[in-house]
């Protein structure tokens, strides 16, 4: 299923093509469902044709038995084709952007930018749900103690640093200040319960990163897609520029050092 925008605007990119393997297709897709190994169930056969009775027999019967016996049934090979037929695939349903909650911003304080607020975070609610419960973004700064002092106090509406907004399109605008570091840690949060939610597969997408800019991770994850290719950059389709990926890179900010992967801005 080709998933909402902004995902879905590469569904008709031959890179993005689904496959039965995990890749960056997932970025734009998602599967129905997630089926087992092997089919559960084996395909019903077709039922004995009984002939009618002649009224005569063909021929005389044999005189004596055949002196071959029958050939022994073929052993079964592991190897083997699958039978045919649709197996039973079990759902794992993550949905994110449902169209059937609203989602709402509470907190906006990344990096303390409110001095009278203590919560020093943002929080996303019902970006989605993991078979059927509900959870929420929680967008912190990883600086000690949440503190940015390159964040601003204001409103996204004033551009404020460090402020998030819901944009038309259902994705989230994040405003930095120019020449600025901004580390962020983003956490899911069981909106029943406000613990951790470990959600067994899911991805982000970052946008409009600009000339001279660079997205930043601490390395944290299993593979990316970068354009047009898997675990590195590439142009997708026509287009003559990509991103460049350097796989070790440390960012320095407020005096405290993060290593990871670093992602830069090619429009040279």
């Amino acid at each position: 299923v080709c998933l909402g925008f902004p995902f879905g605007l590469w569904c008709n990119n031959p890179s993005y093509q689904p496959g039965l393997m995990d890749g960056i297709w997932s970025d734009a897709w998602r599967q129905d469902g997630v089926c087992p190994s092997g089919p559960t169930q084996s395909p019903t056969p077709p039922a004995p044709s009984t002939p009618s009775p002649s009224k005569v027999p063909t021929q005389a019967p044999s005189t004596s038995p055949s002196r071959k016996p029958t050939s022994a049934p073929t052993p079964y090979d592991p190897n083997s084709s699958s039978p045919t037929g649709s197996p039973v695939c079990t759902e794992t349903e993550i949905l994110f952007g449902s169209g059937e909650v609203t989602r709402t911003i509470t907190d906006n304080n990344i990096g303390g930018r409110d001095g009278s607020n203590s919560n020093k975070f943002a929080m996303i609610t019902n970006v989605g749900s993991y078979l059927g419960q509900p959870f929420n973004l929680k967008l912190e700064s990883d600086l000690a103690n949440g503190d940015d002092s390159n964040c601003s106090p204001g409103s996204a509406a004033n551009l404020a640093s460090c402020s998030i907004s819901l944009n038309s399109n259902g994705a989230v605008d994040f405003f930095v200040n120019s020449n600025s570091v901004h580390p962020i840690r983003f956490t899911f949060i069981d909106a029943s319960g406000n613990q951790i939610t470990p959600l067994p597969r899911f991805s982000f997408s970052v946008f409009d990163v600009g000339n001279s800019e660079y997205f930043w991770s601490d390395g944290n994850f299993d593979t990316f897609a970068c354009g047009g290719c898997q675990d590195n950059c590439c142009p997708v389709g026509v287009e003559e520029h990509s991103l460049v990926y350097d796989s070790n890179a440390n960012i320095v900010t407020n005096g405290q050092t993060f290593g990871g992967q670093q992602f830069n801005a090619n429009r040279a």
